[in-house]
């Protein structure tokens, strides 16, 4: 299975390679790494690692913390295929079909985010479109974001919302089990919708001229 593992380091050299080994040691086969955070002292990266499905995920959590200084913030399930990009191929299907763009983008973000389900929500607090596994009532409808936000539910439920100007909704990204959503994750969430919802706007503005000619008078 492949797994995404959020680790705190020290920010010194040799503490990657340190960490790679215990990770490999334990079982785990590296796949890609990616830098959220890095300050003077302090490093957190996101690991992508192979993993047998019969072992438990608690080993890896050992083989980290059982070094001093370093530390888990969450491991998770994850469909995202190193080496592929699935932005580029969102913005694709978008660029081809973009009047399905909002939609698109809701069943891309899962993967993209590696997360368990995505929804858009309208004003009146009702689902517009659903990623597999959304459930019907998010516990976080209550919330009208206006800049890209990331909390914890009551349930224990990680959460990224964003607004989608464009067309008046809100959306939600899930995760169910892992680390809560860090604010490069935020910053990259908002630049696809912005990407997505630049697209789409560039597509209504020819038809929206068209009708404003037709609506003149005689």
């Amino acid at each position: 299975m492949l797994l995404r593992l959020r680790c705190s380091l020290p920010n010194r050299p040799g503490s990657l390679g340190q960490l790679a080994r215990a990770l490999g040691t334990a079982g785990a086969d590296i796949v890609q790494v990616s830098v959220l955070e890095c300050d003077q002292s302090r490093a957190v990266d996101d690991f992508t690692v192979v993993w047998p499905d019969a072992q438990p995920r608690h080993r890896l959590v050992t083989a980290v913390e059982s070094m001093s200084g370093f530390g888990v913030d969450g491991i998770w399930p994850t469909g995202t295929v190193p080496g592929v990009d699935p932005e580029l191929d969102l913005l694709g299907h978008v660029a081809v079909s973009p009047s399905r763009a909002i939609a698109t983008l809701v069943d891309a973000l899962p993967d993209i985010c590696a997360a368990d389900w995505a929804a858009t929500v309208n004003a009146a607090r009702q689902r517009v479109h659903a990623s597999s596994y959304a459930p019907h009532a998010p516990e976080v409808l209550e919330l009208t974001p206006v800049r890209p936000t990331a909390f914890t539910g009551e349930s224990g439920i990680s959460y990224a919302i964003a607004p989608v100007a464009v067309v008046g909704l809100s959306l939600i990204v899930a995760r169910e089990e892992g680390a809560a959503f860090h604010r490069i994750e935020l910053l990259r969430l908002q630049r696809l919708v912005d990407i997505v919802t630049a697209i789409l706007a560039s597509q209504r503005r020819p038809r929206e001229r068209g009708r404003a000619v037709l609506d003149l008078p005689r």
